[in-house]
């Protein structure tokens, strides 16, 4: 779910426990959601008697606590406060300076997080789903943190918020693989993740950070998520069909 909360996402939740009655329920908020909006929702009384809250596990890039701009950013700060589970993703290619500034931050909450732990690849402990979430006040210890690095800075405006576009096509409609490579690289998103049929099969793109991985997978999805904040939907459209492959005649 991307940015649903409030009623949006009771509705959604409640049609999607009616039609599949689950064991377990997982909520992925995306990179834009608001953790307290949701847990807000989830505890109210519409389930206040149907779900048990377990562990928010918030998933960080340690290189992002060097950036100035997201040591600021209200939603940044409050995702990782809210998190009962805090883990620094990517430790393979993160810094020294990130992955001590990472260590500090976690132990710096006085309401102490349940796990703290490190991985690489996304890679979760199926154990931390166990966990019972704790209510946790909006703390930020990144106010009092001293990075001794120069930080990353830019001039992005703190109060911007991000916004979220998906595009969807037809499972048969074909992208050319090196153009839509070359075309993630020029746009310069904060964030992109999506599944393409290309001329190869179909491709798994996830952009963050500057990085694009991109790798052949099975799923037979044809849908892009855009991350940022201000996005040109017709513009980005009509980019994306230059992509497509030639039709054949």
């Amino acid at each position: 779910m991307c940015c649903a909360q409030g009623l949006p996402l009771q509705v959604a939740v409640n049609r999607l426990l009616k039609a599949t009655r689950p064991d377990r329920l997982i909520i992925e908020s995306s990179g834009i959601g608001h953790p307290s909006g949701v847990l807000k929702t989830l505890k109210g009384e519409g389930f206040k008697h149907v779900l048990t809250l377990q562990a928010g596990i918030c998933l960080l890039d340690p290189q992002n606590l060097l950036n100035t701009s997201l040591r600021h950013n209200a939603l940044f700060i409050e995702q990782l406060a809210c998190a009962d589970v805090l883990v620094a993703n990517k430790v393979d290619r993160a810094s020294l300076q990130a992955l001590q500034a990472f260590t500090k931050l976690a132990n710096s909450y006085h309401t102490p997080k349940a796990v703290i732990a490190e991985t690489m690849q996304g890679r979760l402990s199926p154990q931390w789903l166990t966990i019972t979430h704790t209510p946790r006040p909006l703390e930020n210890p990144l106010s009092e943190q001293a990075i001794t690095e120069p930080v990353i800075t830019d001039t992005t405006d703190h109060a911007v918020l991000l916004q979220s576009e998906s595009f969807s096509y037809p499972l048969d409609t074909c992208f050319q693989l090196d153009a839509i490579k070359r075309w993630i690289k020029s746009i310069q998103l904060p964030r992109l993740k999506g599944i393409l049929l290309t001329e190869q099969g179909h491709y798994l793109f996830n952009y963050a950070a500057g990085t694009l991985q991109c790798e052949a997978v099975e799923r037979r999805v044809n849908a892009l998520q855009l991350i940022a904040p201000q996005l040109d939907r017709k513009k980005l459209a009509t980019e994306l069909d230059q992509c497509r492959c030639p039709e054949k005649k």
